[in-house]
């Protein structure tokens, strides 16, 4: 596990100067004004994380990055989890009444819009404006059509104080090991 690490450059920090001292036990040196972290307590963070996720029954993954918002699309559906890859609406936890009523909208303007024809009474305006409401909430509420109660876990990915969360492909090792069997 250790030389994939190393291949996929998790052991990459960011740059001396833009670094939180909150890191400073994980850092194993400075190399070229950027930090190496220390990969063997990644592995063992690692283990934690994967004891956590595996633990949990209702997870949502969040990345809003462009780079890795579609690799968090493909492990939370891969792994059967929800998702948040545009943009982090505000109170999703916080004011799960409200978030709720979003999610059951998004649902009935799926099945309303499946049976929209104007032999039945709508208009191509009515039609069009429905279609637009649904991408909309579709946009921000679309991974998280499954969730039914508040998450156990939330994973992050893209925060400044992951290993090399610049890389997409150390984004994905990390992922995979997370979400390994």
């Amino acid at each position: 596990m250790l030389q994939s690490m190393l291949e996929a450059g998790v052991h990459f920090g960011h740059q001396s100067r833009r670094w939180n001292p909150k890191m400073a036990p994980y850092i194993y040196e400075e190399k070229n004004g950027i930090h190496i972290l220390d990969v063997v307590q990644t592995i063992g963070e690692l283990e934690k994380a994967r004891t956590a996720f595996k633990s949990a029954k209702n997870v949502i993954f969040v990345g809003t990055r462009p780079a890795i918002a579609p690799l968090i699309e493909q492990v939370a559906t891969k792994t059967g989890s929800n998702y948040v890859n545009t943009r982090w609406v505000g109170g999703l936890l916080t004011n799960w009444t409200t978030m709720t009523m979003c999610l059951e909208k998004l649902g009935r303007l799926d099945a309303q819009l499946e049976t929209a024809t104007p032999k039945k009474g709508f208009t191509k305006k009515d039609i069009l404006s429905l279609t637009r409401e649904r991408e909309r909430l579709e946009k921000f509420f679309g991974g998280l059509r499954n969730l039914k109660t508040l998450p156990d876990l939330v994973v992050i990915v893209g925060q400044p104080n992951e290993p090399n969360d610049d890389s997409a492909r150390s984004v994905a090792f990390i992922l995979d090991q997370l979400t390994k069997d």
